[in-house]
């Protein structure tokens, strides 16, 4: 007997299954792009933090980089097409426009900063290279200190010892 496939019911089950079919389903960087696309959407309203989203974005592309071109428009086509069964329904041109209209704000957003995470990490190793272990040490330890400053919440991700934290800033 077949055995019936599910029919995927949430966006990143349907994405998945199209990437798949569409055979992009080995693209690691699209990958990246679920994982940070609800808060892209959540956040589309507040330009300030959709650009923060897409910056953090563009390093988590940055480290797929060796896999392979990152053509952003295939995101878009697997994207409609999820969001058109999902929502077949209610889907009209107006969605149609509107997640156009988003995709395009990402994608421009995207391309500005794509290629320059690797020129940053380049002139940061540089940087970092003249200054004494004392110095990174310090810089390190005073860069958490601003950041759980800022973000309380985010100790609760870091709940490791300051040498742990020493080593993941180092």
């Amino acid at each position: 007997a077949m055995k019936q496939q599910a029919v995927p019911k949430t966006y990143r089950d349907m994405f998945q299954f199209n990437a798949t079919v569409m055979g992009f389903g080995k693209r690691l960087w699209m990958r990246e792009v679920l994982v940070s696309f609800d808060d892209m959407v959540r956040n589309a309203g507040n330009s300030a933090r959709m650009q923060e989203e897409c910056d953090v974005l563009s390093l988590r592309i940055a480290g797929c980089a060796a896999q392979g071109p990152v053509v952003l428009s295939e995101y878009r086509s697997c994207m409609l097409a999820s969001l058109r069964q999902l929502l077949m329904r209610e889907w009209s041109t107006s969605y149609e426009t509107a997640w156009n209209w988003f995709w395009d704000c990402v994608e421009r957003s995207l391309q500005q900063i794509m290629g320059r995470p690797a020129d940053w990490q380049r002139c940061l190793d540089g940087f970092l290279s003249t200054l004494s272990e004392g110095d990174r040490f310090e810089i390190i330890r005073q860069t958490y200190v601003r950041f759980f400053a800022a973000r309380p919440e985010g100790q609760d991700y870091f709940k490791q010892s300051m040498s742990r934290l020493q080593f993941i800033g180092a």
